[in-house]
């Protein structure tokens, strides 16, 4: 395994995170630090959220890229863009190609990131890049959704940049209505 600054990063914080719950209490609260249920007399974690592990008496978070794990490097599922590869008796979660969501191994993408579409040339998968402002695509040539302030141009088959005076939609001016009236019912 690759020692990288992400893994010392997540080893450090998982580290400090544990250290400060053993310090700060010694009673248990299910929904906190990763821990999903309590023992019967709030001593310990019993069971922990996925992304977690239990290492009495708290729970510690699966370092990267598990998604879900049964000891820190004992991935059971694997992260976004990572696939279980299965060498011998060993298990572990290996890197899918550029751009890929969700994979079988390195030559089969199944889901490319946003702003990707799955291509597919002599049996092998790759993720290509959609056309300029295209949030998703089905191919290089059919965007199904644009970027943010851009717009559909059926003439051309492309994303347009919308009309600089196009109204706000109605639900991002209600969303900004109700954070304004929360904070200002915070602040009385």
């Amino acid at each position: 395994m690759k020692y990288t600054k992400t893994f010392a990063v997540t080893l450090c914080v998982t580290l400090l995170l544990t250290t400060a719950f053993t310090m700060a209490t010694t009673s248990c609260t299910a929904g906190s630090n990763g821990c999903a249920t309590c023992k019967a007399d709030k001593s310990a974690c019993e069971t922990c959220k996925d992304g977690y592990f239990l290492t009495a008496p708290t729970c510690t978070p699966c370092v990267l890229p598990c998604a879900t794990c049964s000891a820190g490097k004992t991935c059971t599922t694997c992260a976004s863009g990572y696939y279980m590869k299965t060498t011998g008796s060993t298990t572990a979660c290996d890197r899918c190609i550029l751009n890929c969501k969700i994979c079988n191994d390195t030559t089969t993408c199944t889901t490319c990131e946003p702003g990707y579409f799955v291509e597919t040339t002599n049996s092998t998968t790759a993720c290509a890049q959609c056309i300029q402002n295209c949030a998703t695509c089905s191919d290089a040539k059919t965007c199904k959704t644009c970027k943010t302030g851009y717009k559909p141009d059926t003439k051309t088959n492309t994303c347009a940049k919308s009309d600089a005076s196009a109204s706000t939609p109605k639900a991002v001016m209600m969303f900004s209505c109700m954070v304004f009236l929360c904070t200002m019912f915070l602040m009385m």
